[in-house]
This record gives structure tokens, sequence and C-alpha cells, in this order.
């Protein structure tokens, strides 16, 4: 079902529910905004601080109010909000093991028409990498809304990566368990698309075109299964094995770089619980993508291959 919800406004809708019962709930910005952003800012002035065009410092801002007690969330561009601040989310966050939630848009290709300097292909390496960071990747309005309450009652450092625009609901509220870390959108019985984030909808729409192309050429009825990652980091070893481990073959489709992405916890979690699965891996490789359009879907087909037609 397509609903009418913006999924970044989305989370700073849930959020706002938030921040209006705990006073000790803050939003930091470093000059970047959104409608449900400006709600917050203009309601709860008093939690809501936009630091300017200083990603680094916001990031030592959120520290030192996680250290007063306080529950942060920080909110930028991906790229912005995640290279320009390595080593700050490295060393003031995440070796404190500070209660402060990054909040990133621009996953994957949200911003197709900026270039490699928007592009967010590299931020699930980079994060998985740092110690004590939990990582979740935003699907739908339905795990949007649930995420911005886990990052008030889950403690530690996490990294929400959300969308923008419109998206068709994957879950319903009942439906949607946030501690699962994956879910099953359709069964399959030989092949199955792992993915993650946005690019869940691309599976989808490849499961119900190859449904319509079997069903033409009379193969039989082949289903192929669609899986969401949604916690990439811890990534859920047991129950993604569990899954999975039925299927002929993997085809794992991700908007991050080749190295350090959903494809490589995959492989990981497979070889850990000793299950051989043949993959094909689509993702956008080890490469910049110079390509510029208002037309996200064609400058992910020019990263990410054809297999997006």
């Amino acid at each position: 079902m397509v609903n009418s919800i913006d999924m970044r406004d989305a989370f700073f809708t849930s959020l706002y529910d938030v921040i209006k019962e705990d006073k000790n709930v803050y939003l930091l910005t470093a000059d970047h905004g959104a409608f449900g952003v400006d709600k917050i800012r203009a309601d709860f002035p008093n939690q809501y601080l936009n630091v300017g065009i200083a990603e680094q410092n916001v990031i030592n801002v959120a520290a030192g109010l996680a250290l007063t007690g306080k529950i942060v969330y920080v909110y930028g561009i991906t790229n912005f909000i995640i290279l320009r601040c390595l080593e700050q989310i490295n060393i003031d966050i995440a070796s404190m093991n500070l209660h402060v939630n990054i909040v990133s848009v621009g996953a994957g290709f949200t911003y197709c028409t900026d270039g490699p300097t928007h592009h967010g292909t590299q931020d699930i390496a980079i994060m998985s990498a740092i110690p004590n960071f939990r990582i979740y990747n935003c699907s739908d309005v339905i795990n949007t809304m649930a995420f911005a309450k886990l990052g008030y009652t889950e403690s530690g450092p996490k990294y929400f990566r959300i969308e923008k625009g419109i998206f068709p609901d994957l879950y319903t509220t009942e439906s949607f368990l946030y501690e699962d870390g994956i879910a099953q959108i359709h069964a399959g019985d030989r092949y199955a698309i792992i993915s993650s984030g946005s690019m869940v909808h691309k599976a989808v729409a490849m499961y119900y075109d190859y449904r319509k192309r079997i069903v033409d050429v009379d193969y039989g009825d082949v289903r192929i299964g669609v899986y969401d990652v949604y916690r990439l980091k811890p990534f859920p070893v047991e129950m993604f094995v569990a899954f999975v481990r039925h299927y002929k073959k993997l085809f794992i489709l991700e908007d991050n770089v080749a190295n350090g992405g959903l494809a490589d916890k995959v492989c990981s979690a497979l070889v850990d619980c000793g299950v051989y699965i043949p993959t094909i891996k689509w993702n956008v490789g080890d490469k910049f993508c110079f390509k510029y359009s208002t037309d996200r879907d064609w400058v992910e087909r020019q990263a990410i291959g054809e297999c997006l037609l």
C-alpha cells in the first residue's frame, strides 16, 4: 500500500512524540532541515539546536550533552554527518559508548542530482567498522517511525539511515518486530533477493516482474524470496541463516560499495554457520558514480547495473 507520508517526516513525527514526553531528549542539526524538524524546532525550542554548517562540532556538542545524561539525536546529510565527522564519531561517541543517535538522510542515490559528494554509498561500510554502534536501515514508514522511538529506548550509540520521499508500506504496525533484524517480505522456494533500505522496494519490483515473466513463458510457479535486513549491525546471523538455508542461490542487492556492505555481511554469516549457497552481488562496486539526473532510477541503474531494469 502506498501512503502519503514522506519517510523523513515520518521519523521526525515519531520523534516529536518522544521529545514531547521527555525534556531530556534533544535534536541537533548542522543547518539541515525538514518539515518534521521545523515542527520540533517551533514547538520545543529548548530541545533543538542548530549549530550551523559545522558537522564535526555538532558531534562534539552531542557527546557533551550525552555525558550530562541527555538523549541526543543528530541529523544531517549522510556524507556530511558520517564521512566529515568520522574521527569525532569514533572517539567522542563510540569510544565512550554514549546514548547518541546519528540520523542521516541521503542513503544511496537519494540526492541523484548532486554527484558523489552527496551519494551515500560508503556509510554502511564505514559505520560497521566503528565499535559499539548499531546500524538500522529504514525501508518504509512503519519501521522508520519505530526506529525513531527505538533511539530513545535502546541505550548506546546508533546509526539510523533514513530516506526522503514516499514509498509503499512493507509492514503493518503489528507485523514489524524490530528486534528480529530481518523480515521476510515474500517467501520463495529456489532463489532469494536479500536487500536493505529503499532497495528492498527494487527487490519487490523484481519479485513481481519475475512472477509475471515466468507465467508468460510457462516455466511453472518458481517463487523468489525477498528479505529486508533492516538491522545491519549487529547482523541477525541466526535468523538470517534460518530464513535462507534452503535456497539454491542468493542475490544481494544494495546501494553501497562492494566492500564492507550488506553482501560482505551475508557471506560472513553463511561462512560462520557452515552454510554454502552461491551468491550474486548487485552493488555499486569499487567506484564512484559520476552520473547526474533527476531520475533516481536511472542513476541507480548506471551505478548498480542493468539488474534494476
